[in-house]
């Protein structure tokens, strides 16, 4: 392919785990070792909009994921995973390409007289591009239109299904064309499901039982309440406490229903004798905000500058065999690091410009990054352990703006002066200041590596700099019922 970025050599290290599969620690159903890791499923489940402070697993109050929860019995659970975007499709671009937005290049046009979405750029290869060149069946089933085949989401799958009537498809239809597309498949194959029920209007299933909450029927729906739909629509973000209790309540009724979907997949799989030798990856595209408070600001829904709320997303690694069953990752990781992980275990080469690691490895260090990009300004965030590093940089000017939140204040309020962690008028305790200092020295590492790898400047677009990509009339209807474009 013209332009296409070339392999990396692997890593001596990296690839242990297909030889412990060689060896025969991973067994098939019928009990005897694999002679190829290349005969591994490979399923890759996203929850859209869902905030990690929302998962069972992860500390929530309420039973939301009881499937997920059983799943990290099996696999292995990331606690402190991030995604590189506040939105759906930059996220999901580096889940497909082990690239942060800036490098993949899908993410909304940062000049508002034209509202678009940047395609991926075609340099990169996909996940879906690798693993069909490596002889995998490979389909796609999406259920919201950020991430649509003529944004490039659809290079490299044989079948990638974002035809639906409205602006989205919850997981029941969904689930039907999974089914219907499982039952013909007959050899390895890469399966890609995005679950949309958590994205607003808040409109929980009305033929679940849910363990909590009032019934669905009983409340009237909430929209999402991104800032464009707000700006738009020229709404006032409620801040009644009764009123934003059931709007969260429904929130979390529509994640309860994301999991049951995602337990009915897993139940087919079973059912197909295709889970033995699945290889199941469960994550998040990014998170959302009810009236959650950043510093001094109070942010509702996504699409924002990234934070904790916004970018903490689940993440669960299920192995053929449940190898590693039950282990729990505390350290930093990022969702880019999803594509050489996959890469690690089924032992194939990856993109010379990734540079995420495998999560197979052990995580001595961790840290993530998240970008976000406005008119004439560039946001990063930067996350590591309980820290993160807010940055917006004038594209003009080059004046940066830094905040440094200490994540364990459940508040948010907490901030941390980054210039004066050394000033001892700045009260903190010797190991929050050591941790600090740490964390700053950290940032400043990343920062250098990443304006490297940008070739030393700031990231700067003008409307014609990038090649868009000219949406369909009925994606654009979809993306402004939404909230993502104005609506016709």
């Amino acid at each position: 392919m013209k332009g296409r970025i070339p392999y990396r050599s692997v890593d001596p290290f990296l690839g242990w785990l297909p030889l412990l599969v060689l060896a025969g620690v991973v067994l098939t159903s019928c009990g005897g070792p694999r002679e190829s890791p290349h005969d591994v499923n490979v399923v890759l489940v996203t929850f859209d909009t869902i905030r990690g402070d929302h998962i069972s697993h992860l500390g929530y109050a309420l039973p939301t994921t009881p499937n997920l929860d059983e799943l990290c019995e099996q696999g292995i659970s990331f606690h402190r995973s991030y995604a590189t975007s506040s939105w759906t499709a930059p996220s999901h671009g580096s889940l497909f390409t082990g690239l942060l937005p800036s490098q993949h290049g899908c993410h909304m046009a940062p000049w508002e007289e034209d509202e678009q979405i940047l395609p991926l750029s075609s340099e990169n290869m996909t996940l879906a591009e690798l693993l069909s060149e490596s002889g995998w069946a490979t389909a796609g089933f999406i259920g919201g239109p950020a991430i649509a085949g003529g944004i490039g989401f659809s290079r490299g799958f044989d079948l990638y299904d974002d035809d639906w009537v409205g602006p989205q498809r919850l997981g029941g239809a969904t689930n039907e064309k999974v089914f219907a597309w499982l039952s013909k498949v007959n050899r390895p194959f890469f399966l890609f499901v995005n679950y949309f029920d958590a994205h607003g209007p808040y409109e929980p299933d009305p033929s679940l039982t849910y363990p909590f909450g009032e019934k669905p029927e009983a409340v009237e729906p909430y929209q999402s309440f991104s800032p464009g739909t707000a700006k738009r629509q020229k709404k006032t973000m409620p801040t009644d406490p009764e009123e934003i209790r059931h709007i969260v309540e429904r929130y979390d009724q529509e994640i309860f229903a994301t999991d049951h979907f995602l337990g009915r997949l897993i139940k087919r799989l079973k059912e197909l004798g295709k889970w033995d030798r699945t290889l199941l990856v469960v994550t998040g595209d990014h998170g959302e905000a009810f009236s959650d408070q950043v510093g001094a600001e109070v942010f509702w829904g996504h699409g924002h500058m990234p934070g904790r709320v916004q970018s903490h997303v689940p993440l669960v690694l299920r192995l053929p065999g449940d190898v590693r069953a039950g282990e729990v990752v505390t350290r930093t990781v990022s969702n880019q690091d999803l594509f050489p992980t996959l890469c690690d275990f089924l032992s194939l080469p990856v993109p010379s410009n990734v540079r995420g690691r495998s999560l197979l490895l052990p995580i001595t260090d961790g840290a993530a990054m998240a970008e976000k990009f406005f008119p004439g300004r560039y946001g990063n965030t930067f996350f590591r352990d309980d820290f993160m590093v807010r940055s917006l940089e004038e594209i003009s000017s080059g004046h940066v703006r830094e905040t440094m939140h200490d994540l364990s204040d459940p508040t948010g309020k907490k901030l941390i002066p980054i210039a004066r962690i050394d000033d001892p008028e700045v009260k903190m305790s010797d190991e929050d200041r050591a941790r600090a200092r740490e964390v700053a020295r950290a940032l400043l590492s990343a920062r250098a590596a990443h304006k490297k790898m940008r070739g030393g400047v700031s990231p700067q677009f003008e409307p014609g700099d990038l090649e868009g990509t000219k949406l369909s009339e009925e994606t654009r209807r979809k993306l402004g019922a939404l909230g993502y474009l104005e609506s016709e």
